[in-house]
């Protein structure tokens, strides 16, 4: 803008250079409001309309070819799977609500999308464990740390379902997840209590 002021070009020229960097980014806000509103209704637990949002926001893109080719444009030239994106947190919206069997339909939705969504992934092992299949919900949870060995919710997950599952090897792995969260000072029990407190269906466990 400073070099725009100091060369004084046409207006025509000016013009031409705000649509070209101001109005597709404007373009692209209103092409993905639904999917942001969608994220913000859940983080305030409103989750019928974040659904209805992101729900819309599917449909939409789904309908819309020329979505996944423009996208990149808009993301500094690298894809972002908004399709799973949305699924996961549709996932993520049923287990809020305290419905893992409708979550587990999404997750796996978002996976067929995008198979290495590691958000999808580490939702598919909670509704699964939600659900009570604790071998599937292991074998989903370790795939999903495999992606990210170092994503704490996933150590804190496996070390509960590792526990769930019962067994002197299992208990001794559970510790084993758990120590590096100890020497960075912070307590796992607490953490994987917290973590249970986001699911209503885990009081039924």
């Amino acid at each position: 803008m400073l070099l725009i002021a100091f060369l004084r070009p046409p207006g025509w020229f000016v013009m031409a250079v705000v649509v070209l960097f101001f109005v597709p980014g404007r373009w692209w806000r209103w092409r993905t409001r639904d999917f942001r509103r969608g994220l913000k209704l859940i983080q305030s637990g409103q989750l019928e309309p974040a659904r209805e949002k992101l729900e819309t926001f599917l449909a939409d893109i789904r309908r819309d070819e020329s979505f996944a080719r423009v996208q990149p444009y808009f993301n500094l030239g690298r894809p972002y799977p908004y399709e799973a994106a949305a699924e996961s947190n549709l996932g993520v919206a049923r287990l809020v609500g305290g419905e893992p069997g409708r979550a587990l339909g999404h997750f796996r939705a978002a996976l067929g999308s995008a198979p290495d969504w590691f958000q999808a992934r580490f939702g598919e092992a909670s509704a699964l464990r939600l659900s009570g299949d604790l071998p599937a919900a292991e074998a989903a949870v370790r795939a999903a740390l495999d992606t990210r060995d170092k994503y704490v919710p996933a150590r804190l997950l496996l070390a509960l379902i590792l526990r769930e599952r019962g067994g002197e090897a299992r208990e001794a792995e559970a510790e084993e997840l758990l120590e590096p969260v100890r020497e960075s000072g912070k307590d796992p029990e607490e953490m994987i209590a917290r973590m249970r407190s986001q699911w209503p269906a885990d009081s039924k466990l």
